[in-house]
């Protein structure tokens, strides 16, 4: 069983690369723990089970045992309305709360999206109080709350300011004196200052695409939602919590692991900072985390009381396989049978640009191999067939799936998905649009709107129109705009060394003219920007 997990790890044990960390624990007892590859490449320093990571989005559950235990002490109620709180929030139609804050299911915008859409990238210095700014000035909403389940970084920033504020302490106190302390995690703490000297953290790598690695860093100040530093060892005494709470509420991991519910009483996959799933069979509690190069799982099998505990250092190291590889071996016959394969149309049939014309989302389906991957709503999946017309994740966080509603041809010109929720979105193969001149010119000025910081220019020229936003520093990228639909198009802005994509899509008010744009954009949807007199 050991050498089995051991070659789980084979790729990402090369000497003088970056590598990871596991741990796996049995009914209560660490059966495997082990370390590859180099946490400093510049200093050859080994990754060590006291090697600091950060945890990134593990840091939620921290965030949401704090809030749980401020509402154990009678300081808030999950159903408080956010503005109680946080005044300068804006009040919208619908009440959120802060239930709605910790179910990911508030409506209100990533505020790590609306950055990149602005064109500053997670490798700029960016202070909290900018991150608050930032979030407090958005006018409108995603969707009503708990409409739907979105993953939304913003709501952790505004649980982070809500704790300090009930709590009359910083996040990193709160959390060091109620958690790390009484649990005996002596290594792990909240980083709120990027310029702290952390002698034992595991630096963030990026293959170059030549052999080499290059540094992958962030100037982003994190809180609630992502800055945790810990280590192997302390995590391996978080998870003995999972199994026999030391903590109050005496109940938590109960309410951490109860699932939302939509306001149409659907459960959602997302608990309080947790995961809640299924895989093959078995309930699995679990939770990702990912920022630079940095790349991390922490899942716990109740039924099963089975742990797993990964840790990398470089962008390609993959948390999610290696933690179900894992747990095939160690749960072997206690997990269902993985389906056959069906017949399915060639997968380099199904590979193409789709759009959502209600929801202004883009499907990206590609093939590697026999492999058939989905981007959309700024996440990645690896799909299977199931049946000869449906595919679906079978490892990974966020359950989604497609079904192929119309084909012409042997290719598929409507699909059908369903995502984490319950959501459902249609989507219909992209036919670009020629354009001329006269439509080109109907496009450009100037867009803006209270929800960003900063106007959009949109360009024509050689043929072709860009998008660029308008500020004197650091100046913009000229993204090309490429034609999906009439009025609709597809762009990128660069963010952490990668380009990430988006549509706008421009409205016409009478006659036809132009009046406003609309952003979607990763986990931002129909973000209008009006056009500018000229």
């Amino acid at each position: 069983m050991i050498n089995a997990i051991d070659e789980v790890f084979s790729g990402w044990d090369r000497a003088g690369e970056p590598g990871a960390a596991v741990a796996v624990i049995d009914r209560g007892t660490v059966v495997h723990k082990a370390c590859y590859g180099l946490a400093d490449l510049e200093h050859g320093q080994p990754v060590t089970a006291s090697s600091l990571f950060y945890i990134c989005s593990i840091t939620k559950q921290f965030t949401a045992t704090a809030v749980l235990m401020l509402a154990e002490a009678g300081k808030c109620s999950l159903d408080d309305e956010v503005q109680k709180h946080l005044p300068e929030l804006k009040r919208f139609s619908d009440k959120i709360t802060l239930r709605h804050l910790l179910n990911n299911a508030s409506g209100l915008r990533d505020h790590l999206t609306l950055l990149a859409l602005s064109g500053i990238t997670l490798e700029q210095p960016i202070s909290r109080d900018e991150l608050f700014d930032l979030i407090t000035r958005q006018t409108t909403l995603e969707f009503p709350p708990a409409d739907r389940f979105r993953y939304c970084n913003a709501n952790w920033e505004l649980l982070t300011f809500i704790i300090e504020r009930l709590s009359g302490q910083s996040l990193r106190s709160f959390l060091s004196e109620r958690i790390f302390q009484p649990l005996g995690m002596r290594s792990t703490r909240l980083c709120d200052d990027n310029l702290e000297l952390a002698p034992s953290l595991a630096r963030s790598y990026k293959p170059d695409g030549q052999g080499r690695f290059r540094k992958d860093e962030f100037g982003i100040t994190l809180s609630g939602g992502g800055g945790i530093v810990s280590t192997l060892d302390d995590l391996i005494l978080w998870h003995a919590n999972y199994r026999q709470n030391r903590l109050m509420p005496k109940d938590l991991m109960q309410r951490l692991s109860t699932r939302g519910v939509t306001r149409w009483g659907e459960r959602i996959g997302y608990a309080l900072g947790l995961r809640v799933l299924d895989y093959r069979g078995q309930a699995l509690w679990m939770h990702g985390g990912g920022l630079a190069g940095y790349r991390l799982e922490l899942c716990h099998f109740p039924d099963a009381d089975l742990g797993i505990i990964v840790m990398g250092n470089r962008e390609d190291f993959e948390p999610t396989v290696a933690t179900r590889r894992i747990a095939d071996l160690v749960l072997g016959q206690r997990l269902k049978p993985l389906p056959s394969a069906p017949r399915t149309p060639p997968v380099q049939n199904l590979v193409g640009r789709y759009y959502d014309r209600k929801q202004g989302h883009t499907l990206v389906l590609s093939a590697e191999g026999e492999r058939l991957w989905a981007e959309v709503v700024d996440y990645c999946f690896g799909l299977v067939p199931v049946a000869a017309d449906r595919f679906e994740t079978l490892v990974g966080p966020h359950p989604f799936s497609i079904t192929i509603a119309e084909m012409d041809a042997g290719r598929p010109q409507r699909i059908e998905a369903e995502a984490d929720g319950g959501q459902r979105l249609t989507f219909e193969r992209a036919a670009a649009p020629a354009l001329t001149a006269s439509p080109r010119a109907d496009y450009v000025g100037v867009y803006a709107g209270p929800d960003l910081p900063f106007a959009y220019r949109i360009e024509s020229a050689g043929g072709a129109l860009s998008l660029q936003i308008e500020r004197s520093y650091p100046r913009s990228p000229i993204s090309p705009l490429q034609p999906l639909f009439e009025d609709v198009f597809a762009f990128g802005v660069p963010d952490l060394n990668e380009t990430r994509s988006g549509t706008l899509r421009f409205e016409r008010g009478p006659g036809g003219k132009v009046t406003a744009l609309v952003f979607n954009f990763g986990r931002i949807s129909n973000l209008r920007l009006a056009r500018q007199p000229a």
